[in-house]
């Protein structure tokens, strides 16, 4: 099953669905306002630039597809994930109407055998 997340324009997430929250083993309150960069490494983001990481969703949206990554638990183990990035309005937020969905798909195995921490925990 797909998990899905809503991200604003500077990759922070706004909302999360079970399944999503379940891929990072977590429950959906604890990736509220955490950066989508810290779940998937491999967006290019920028902790100092909130323009480039625009421009970066922006770019990733248009080139819409089924991506394969690295996905970081919130213990910090990596395992491997698809997801996808599409463009969408905010209509509780006409200020900055600019956000995206997420679909994740967990590509077996995610869990059974984790690496080393990246992040630590």
């Amino acid at each position: 099953m797909a998990g899905f997340m809503v991200v604003d324009h500077t990759g922070t997430i706004r909302s999360s669905n079970q399944q999503a929250a379940g891929l990072f083993r977590g429950c959906p309150e604890k990736l509220i306002g955490r950066s989508i960069a810290s779940l998937i490494p491999d967006i290019p983001f920028s902790q100092n630039s909130p323009g480039f990481n625009a421009r970066s969703l922006a770019h990733l949206s248009e080139n819409a597809g089924w991506r394969e990554s690295k996905g970081i638990d919130l213990r910090g183990r990596e395992f491997q994930i698809k997801f996808d990035l599409s463009r969408m309005h905010d209509r509780d937020n006409p200020g900055n109407s600019i956000c995206y969905h997420v679909k994740l798909l967990n590509v077996g195995g995610a869990h059974e055998n984790p690496t080393v921490a990246i992040h630590g925990t």
